[in-house]
């Protein structure tokens, strides 16, 4: 089992870290559900409770507004050592929600839809089952993709997300479309793509 971190923000408004001093506060003074809250938070307990999740940190702020900050389960299972809030963590594929809430404000905006066809923003989809992936097909991870590196190896000359991006495309799923779900990077990677493609920037300055 892997150990797993879990941080939840809730904000009104996109503000950049130097404008937000996080501070404690009740959920009464945040405005938020305190009942929702304890649910969620239980949610954990019990998946920690039949080993479905080894430990977990939870932080959830509201408009700079600490409501929760809890540390729970263990950080070595086999070693009893308890989960501590300070504790550090790998990230891996906590960006993939990130991506996916970058889509979510393309969408938003009227940039973009969930229903569209992939390949209305990246060429390389435009042909056979590839044609027949959806936006909501790779942030569900049922777009019938089955490539297992996170990029193909060696990666090209000069390099870009576009391009590795592409061979994905031409590459194709290799289940039905929409029939099952199976966790993918290359999927992510491609919502990184069409990102870039939409907002006109890099990926990482369409996020910032």
């Amino acid at each position: 089992m892997r150990t797993a971190v879990v941080i939840l923000l809730t904000c009104c408004g996109l503000v950049s870290s130097a404008d937000v001093t996080l501070s404690p506060a009740t959920t009464a003074d945040a405005g938020m559900n305190a009942s929702i809250l304890r649910e969620g938070v239980e949610l954990y307990r019990r998946a920690i409770a039949a080993d479905e999740v080894r430990g977990a940190v939870l932080l959830v702020a509201h408009k700079g507004r600490i409501v929760l900050h809890e540390a729970m389960g263990w950080r070595d299972y086999e070693k009893k050592d308890p989960m501590r809030k300070d504790a550090m963590f790998r990230m891996a594929s906590n960006t993939k929600p990130v991506v996916a809430a970058g889509i979510a404000a393309l969408a938003e905006q009227g940039r973009l839809r969930f229903n569209d066809p992939v390949s209305r923003h990246l060429a390389s989809f435009d042909h056979g089952d590839a044609g027949k992936i959806s936006i909501h097909h790779l942030l569900t991870h049922t777009s019938g993709l089955r490539i297992k590196p996170i990029f193909y190896k060696p990666l090209l000359p000069d390099s870009k997300l576009r391009l590795e991006v592409d061979r994905f495309g031409k590459t194709g799923p290799a289940e039905k479309v929409g029939a099952s779900y199976s966790y993918s990077n290359a999927g992510y990677n491609s919502l990184g793509a069409i990102a870039e493609v939409v907002s006109g920037n890099r990926l990482e300055e369409f996020l910032h």
